[in-house]
């Protein structure tokens, strides 16, 4: 089987030899992609996501405050889960009466 070269750029830099322009082989529009929403389970994956970066994150800081002492990472974690989760809840809590309180109005 013969081996094929990839010319580099390099190679089109010879002396004398002039730059290539790329030829355009049709003049149709290249066809654009269409984002589509995320499903209900890719929305609630990423939020996921979010939220264990958010409890990595407070954990980590939660170490820090602790003055670096190991041992303690799963406490860190458990309570840095806890806040973040309870935070959460509180302004999942606060959208849905924000909610109820505009339907009134």
């Amino acid at each position: 089987m013969a081996q094929r070269r990839i010319k580099s750029s390099a190679d089109n830099k010879q002396k004398g030899s002039p730059s290539k322009a790329v030829e355009k082989t049709s003049d149709r529009p290249r066809p654009v992609r269409v984002r589509r929403p995320k499903s209900a389970a890719g929305r609630a994956a990423a939020e996921a996501e979010e939220i264990r970066i958010r409890i990595e994150k407070l954990a980590y800081e939660l170490y820090q405050r602790r003055g670096r002492q190991d041992g303690h990472d799963r406490q860190d974690w458990l309570e840095a889960e806890r806040l973040t989760l309870s935070q959460s809840a509180a302004t999942r809590q606060d959208g849905l009466n924000r909610r109820s309180a505009s339907s009134y109005a």
